[in-house]
């Protein structure tokens, strides 16, 4: 063997001894360690105090960033919030209604609920939040929603999207732009809308509860309880009936203060000036 291969065989021995070690410890760490990621899972109920808070986030900083929002009642801004996002989970509801009478039927037939089924994270997107929560009111609240040769479900979700949604963002546009009287007029138009959406609505439910040729028909299948205790979820719409009612009141009262101190310094203006 001459010189040169003598120190080239060095140099692969050197090479291996330095390298080996570290390819040791890389190939125990894999073994010691999963580094395989899997999303976090939580229960329905879990994905639904995820997403309030941040709509309750997203709520507040817009509250901090337009200093006019910040002259609206406090209950009323998040009120007409919650409106906009309602119909956002309105028009997915809609949109993928096959889906949502799937899922309801698995509720139905394995007498689950979303309560406490778990989800990955990912569900906070309201376009998946919106599949289980409506195939929980359709499983266990009102059967009508799961219909497919119905259309009322979805003439009440997309005309309150259509009307109360709309015009909430309208609301809530113009208040941030200091144009008053648009906004009274746009909120007005989103809260009566929804209001009597709300009533008709109700009223319908209890008229169906008395048809025995109704899906809604109390039975042991589907029972109602007392005051619908076994249909809990109905009492969402309790919201829904006095929330809009809540904001035409304070958003009248508020507005009419502004329109009697601007007439008083109209008024006051105008004495300085004929004297």
């Amino acid at each position: 063997m001459n010189p040169y291969e003598i120190i080239q065989q060095h140099n692969l021995y050197t090479n291996d001894m330095l390298m080996w070690p570290n390819d040791r410890c890389v190939n125990n760490t894999l073994k010691d360690y999963n580094l395989t990621f899997t999303t976090p899972v939580t229960s329905g109920i879990g994905i639904g105090l995820i997403e309030i808070s941040i709509y309750l986030v997203v709520g507040f900083i817009l509250r901090e960033e337009c200093t006019s929002l910040k002259k609206m009642n406090i209950l009323s801004f998040f009120w007409l919030l919650m409106t906009v996002l309602t119909g956002i989970w309105e028009f997915a509801f809609i949109t993928q209604y096959k889906q949502v009478h799937d899922y309801a039927l698995e509720f139905i037939n394995n007498d689950t609920h979303v309560w406490t089924t778990e989800y990955d994270v990912s569900y906070v997107n309201p376009w998946k939040l919106s599949k289980i929560f409506y195939a929980e009111y359709g499983a266990h609240a009102d059967r009508e929603y799961i219909a497919l040769d119905n259309h009322w479900s979805r003439v009440i979700e997309g005309s309150h999207a259509m009307l109360c949604g709309l015009f909430a963002v309208l609301a809530l546009y113009f208040k941030s732009r200091s144009k008053n009287s648009l906004y009274v007029i746009s909120a007005t138009v989103s809260m009566s809308t929804q209001l009597m959406n709300s009533i008709l609505y109700m009223a319908q439910y209890f008229f169906q509860m008395k048809d025995p040729n109704s899906v809604n028909y109390p039975s042991a299948e589907f029972p109602a309880g007392f005051a619908l205790l076994a249909r809990g979820f109905m009492y969402v719409n309790v919201f829904w009936t006095l929330m809009p009612l809540y904001v035409i009141v304070m958003e009248y009262v508020l507005y009419g203060k502004e329109w009697i101190c601007c007439q008083l310094r109209e008024n006051k203006h105008s004495s300085v000036y004929r004297y």
